[in-house]
């Protein structure tokens, strides 16, 4: 319970014993100024915009592969199309994974 304490006084020791001063980075006030600004961004629905959302489209399957002669790699759904182009194998599977969420 001492160590709760001097943690929010700010205060707690050192390996060597010495006092050291503690500054917290989210205080409760920075906290709360946050909140109020992000709450007073958020718009809410009007009620002709609340009618039945529209039928979601099938979720396209997206493959990647290596360009030929190239360090590309290119990123199609599944009617062809080219999506993207990277640069690393990694960031084309980065890609399709969050393509297909």
């Amino acid at each position: 319970m001492r160590v709760l304490e001097q943690f929010e006084a700010g205060e707690a020791a050192a390996p060597g014993g010495q006092a050291v001063r503690l500054r917290l980075l989210a205080t409760p006030s920075r906290i709360r100024q946050r909140t109020a600004r992000a709450n007073a961004s958020i718009r809410t629905m009007d009620d002709a915009q609340q009618g039945a959302a529209p039928a979601a489209a099938e979720p396209a399957d997206y493959t990647y592969r290596k360009k030929k002669d190239t360090r590309w790699w290119e990123v199609r759904d599944s009617a062809g199309e080219l999506a993207c182009l990277t640069v690393y194998q990694r960031g084309a599977r980065e890609v399709v994974r969050r393509l297909a969420a």
